[in-house]
């Protein structure tokens, strides 16, 4: 799955992020600093996208964090697995749609 992971980070858009985050001036914590937060440079996006994908890969689930979200896809007949990366903004969903 490295091969996905590397074609993901060479094609995924990372600078589209950085200017959405820092439209909606979306901040990231420090973790060096507890107090400091700021919009993360799109090395720190990296990071934590490739993060993501391995731990999708490694335990076949789906993961998130800061926006972004990596899934894995099982394989299906005779298709390899697959990984997605996403970056949501925004999400609704039904689930407490009844309650």
């Amino acid at each position: 799955m490295k091969d996905q992971i590397d074609y993901i980070m060479d094609k995924f858009n990372f600078e589209r992020v950085h200017v959405a985050m820092t439209a909606v001036d979306w901040k990231w914590v420090d973790y060096s600093n507890m107090s400091e937060s700021s919009v993360p440079s799109i090395a720190r996006l990296k990071e934590a996208a490739r993060r993501l994908l391995n731990s999708a890969a490694d335990g076949q689930i789906t993961t998130a964090s800061g926006g972004f979200y990596a899934r894995y896809c099982p394989p299906e007949g005779e298709d390899e697995a697959m990984l997605v990366l996403s970056f949501v903004l925004t999400e609704c969903d039904s689930e407490y749609y009844n309650d």
